[in-house]
């Protein structure tokens, strides 16, 4: 994660893995935080079955976001780039 918030010259950059009620961010460096609620997490999106790369370029103008407490508030997220990691279960 460190490498890609320099090749993308982001100020965060994260791992994260969800369960049913959290959003847990394996690593972090940008944020001070282990976790959130899933309820307010951007990755949700890339569960969705036809999910391949979710972008969310004005979180504060997208009508899904723009009340999202972590857009409201700290880390203020002004943009999301996600994408699902997949394991393959056959092997």
């Amino acid at each position: 994660t460190n490498l890609a918030s320099s090749v993308f010259d982001v100020p965060i950059c994260l791992v994260s893995l969800l369960d049913s009620d959290r959003q847990w961010f394996k690593s972090h460096p940008g944020l001070n935080c282990s976790s959130t609620c899933r309820n307010v997490a951007f990755c949700n999106l890339t569960q969705h079955p036809d999910a391949d790369r979710v972008t969310v370029i004005h979180p504060l103008q997208d009508a899904r976001f723009k009340d999202n407490p972590l857009v409201t508030g700290y880390p203020r997220i002004r943009f999301y780039a996600g994408a699902p990691l997949i394991v393959d279960k056959a092997k």
